[in-house]
């Protein structure tokens, strides 16, 4: 999360989040990226009425802006 919140409007390729989230050296499968970002957006959704994670797919993750994740609330 603390990657994300660097640049907001930015996406990350899920090489670069595994990067900055794991010990170099390390091998970790780009679906293990998703696994985490599943995990970290339904603890956000369940104390927040927008999802904030925007997915680009087949490229990566990024926060949406705050004025778009406000415009997709009910």
């Amino acid at each position: 999360m603390l990657h994300l919140l660097k640049e907001p409007g930015r996406v990350y390729l899920r090489h670069e989040l595994a990067l900055a989230a794991w010990p170099a050296g390390v091998f970790v499968d780009p679906k293990t990226v998703n696994v985490h970002i599943g995990r970290l957006r339904r603890a956000l959704t369940s104390v927040a009425a927008t999802d904030p994670i925007r997915t680009v797919r087949g490229v990566g993750y990024g926060l949406c802006p705050e004025t778009e994740a406000a415009s997709d609330a009910p």
